[in-house]
């Protein structure tokens, strides 16, 4: 059986999969890769600041507290910028989450951008994300 090039991924029914031409296990090469949440742990914890300027809550702020909780559940500090009348300061620090409530108006508010760099020199995290286009412009 002629295999494709590089490798393909696919769900089989335990989990994911990786199919590689020319490797040892089994006829196919198929080796499974562990599942997310069985991932070695790093070496140390990461610390990571999010921003988030949205004052609802719709689907980025709970693909964004999914991710919080994956990071949380793995053993890195988390930390979150929103805005202090948003749904997300409401949510994440009814969640347990180290929130740090910054009034943000808009992508030409330098008084954000001062207050924002005020948390991360505080905060001096590893990874910071920004998580919508205004964050991004504060950023």
């Amino acid at each position: 059986m002629q295999l494709p090039k590089g490798k393909l991924s696919f769900f089989n029914r335990t989990g994911p999969a990786t199919l590689r031409r020319g490797a040892g296990a089994g006829s196919l090469g198929f080796r499974p890769r562990p599942a997310p949440d069985t991932l070695d742990p790093m070496p140390a914890p990461l610390t990571t600041f999010h921003v988030n300027t949205e004052r609802g809550w719709r689907g980025g702020e709970q693909q964004m507290a999914y991710l919080l909780a994956g990071l949380r559940r793995r053993g890195h500090r988390v930390v979150v910028a929103v805005v202090p009348d948003g749904e997300a300061c409401r949510r994440l620090a009814s969640e347990g989450y180290e929130v740090m409530p910054v009034p943000m108006h808009g992508e030409a508010d330098l008084l954000s951008v001062a207050r924002l760099a005020r948390r991360l020199n505080r905060v001096r995290p590893d990874v910071v994300h920004l998580h919508t286009s205004h964050a991004h412009a504060l950023g």
